[in-house]
């Protein structure tokens, strides 16, 4: 059983109505349950109806979630500009300070508070804030997201216990900004070699966890 994350309309678009449709329509020997947004369900599910994948419906966050997640994104996209790996970093970094300096301090406080916290605590924490049963009470095998940034696959990741989570970039600017993957995917999926060269060295991703599929448009 795959599940596969599709948070907006730039996933479905970018990949989903694209020839990585034709490879999981193919793959009779697998189930695949694609999550979309709710009022996209039926649409999708009459347009491809196919015996081995489903349409559901994500699980709404709760505004406490929403809040949350807001704060906790913050801090982690600041410890990402903080290396200042790719221009993308510097240009972020700089703006938020010159234009939003009580943002930038909060965020450099939780930057800090963060690193004295043990990873297992951090962990705990996570799954506590953002694990849903909807989601754990699903036989998954392998989860594929395709922003990894984001409420609705935080959720997924915090309540599905496998080790098998996949990530294929739904856009080709995907790893100039965000470093760092707090649960590391298995493997990366992207579009070209410099896609990869980029994850290596924006990411510090492996080179043997990085396949290269090529533009899912073609």
């Amino acid at each position: 059983n795959i599940l596969i994350s599709f948070p907006d309309v730039r996933q479905i678009k970018n990949l989903l109505l694209t020839s990585f449709l034709d490879e999981v329509r193919k793959d009779e020997s697998h189930q695949y349950y694609i999550l979309v947004k709710k009022k996209y369900v039926n649409q999708l599910q009459a347009q491809i109806p196919f015996a081995n994948i489903t349409f559901l419906p994500f699980n709404e966050p709760s505004k406490f979630q929403k809040k949350i997640f807001g704060i906790l994104y913050g801090i982690y996209e600041m410890g990402c500009f903080l290396t200042k790996s790719c221009p993308d970093q510097v240009v972020f970094y700089n703006r938020l300070k010159h234009f939003n300096t009580k943002s930038w301090s909060l965020r450099i406080f939780g930057h800090l508070m963060g690193k004295l916290i043990p990873k297992k605590i951090k962990d705990v924490i996570f799954r506590s804030l953002f694990k849903e049963s909807i989601y754990e009470d699903m036989n998954i095998d392998r989860i594929l997201i395709t922003t990894y940034h984001n409420l609705y696959e935080w959720q997924i990741m915090a309540s599905i216990k496998t080790k098998n989570i996949y990530f294929f970039s739904d856009g080709w600017d995907a790893f100039t900004k965000q470093t760092n993957y707090f649960i590391p995917p298995k493997k990366v999926f992207v579009w070209s070699k410099g896609m990869k060269t980029s994850a290596m060295k924006n990411c510090h991703l492996q080179c043997e966890k990085i396949i290269v599929t090529g533009n899912p448009f073609w």
